[in-house]
């Protein structure tokens, strides 16, 4: 089994989701994951999140506590978050934790009774099921009338979609710390960039 634990929003979602999917599929396996602290009430600087997958295809459950644990005691086996892959112990379970926000090629090799942490923020991850992760991602349910009109009009134009996300990035002050906003000057360039291209 191949537990990956959800962090963050439908975009960070969909990264856990396809990485812990591709483990699931090269090892044989089944994914479960942990939504154990999407709505984590107890940090303040925590932004509250919910299980937003359910709006796809997806092929996974949800992992109950008693496997999270089985998991849990592998890390308290290793003292630190360190990648039990790459360590001789004998637990049958393994805790992955991402040790930095680019692409972590030994990520790759966890087997399966792998507990995953992290974002995978890089199509490196799962390149090689990208024909799954389509079906995957596919909406389970009809646009509403209203979304099926955008997505036409959309259709017939080359079109762009912007993204400003201000919300706990403005009144959160550690997601500001870390994430930093953007002035307008950058969109303004970008959608200089945009036209001009």
């Amino acid at each position: 089994m191949i537990i990956v634990k959800l962090i963050g929003g439908l975009g960070n979602q969909m990264f856990q989701y396809a990485f812990g999917r591709s483990l699931a599929l090269k090892n044989n396996t089944n994914l479960k994951i942990d939504v154990l602290d999407l709505q984590n009430t107890e940090e303040k600087d925590f932004t509250l999140r919910n299980f937003e997958l359910n709006v796809f295809n997806v092929q996974t459950e949800i992992a109950s506590e008693s496997e999270i644990q089985n998991f849990m005691k592998s890390k308290a086996m290793m003292g630190k978050d360190l990648l039990t892959l790459t360590l001789p112990f004998k637990s049958k379970n393994f805790y992955l934790r991402e040790p930095h926000h680019h692409y972590f090629p030994l990520a790759k090799k966890a087997t399966a009774n792998t507990y995953a942490y992290g974002y995978f923020q890089s199509e490196k991850y799962f390149n090689d099921i990208r024909s799954t992760l389509l079906k995957d991602f596919t909406p389970r349910n009809p646009l509403s009338k209203l979304s099926q009109e955008v997505a036409d009009r959309m259709s017939k134009v080359n079109g762009v979609s912007i993204h400003v996300r201000r919300g706990d990035y403005v009144s959160n002050k550690v997601n500001l710390d870390v994430h930093g906003l953007c002035e307008v000057d950058y969109y303004e360039k970008a959608l200089a960039i945009i036209k001009e291209k």
